[in-house]
């Protein structure tokens, strides 16, 4: 239940003086405002991730295939933020992950 559902459920209820209820129906007012100010533009960060995972994929094009530790080294990252990213990309299929003797090599898809 939201809190929005929650307040109309509570303004429901019999025997509220008009004062309470017009308590609630502020804070009810508060809740969507607030939550209509939350907007789909992606955060600085996920806009600067976008960029990196396209230089990840321009990475692994060549079609030898490379480690996380590759990549990392070759798009000048993290070895955590490059498997982050990579994870992000076999997800949505961009990259695919094959794994031979236990060592883990992205290509593209």
């Amino acid at each position: 239940m939201t809190k929005v559902e929650m307040f109309d459920s509570i303004i429901a209820v019999a025997g509220l003086s008009a004062e309470q209820v017009e308590f609630l129906e502020k804070e009810k007012a508060a809740v969507i405002k607030r939550n209509s100010r939350k907007s789909d533009k992606p955060t600085k960060k996920q806009a600067e991730n976008e960029v990196i995972k396209g230089n990840i994929v321009n990475a692994v094009a060549d079609g030898e295939g490379m480690t996380a530790t590759e990549v990392a080294t070759a798009v000048g990252i993290t070895l955590a933020k490059a498997t982050a990213l990579l994870t992000q990309l076999v997800k949505s299929e961009e990259v695919k992950r094959e794994v031979e003797k236990k060592v883990a090599r992205f290509y593209i898809a």
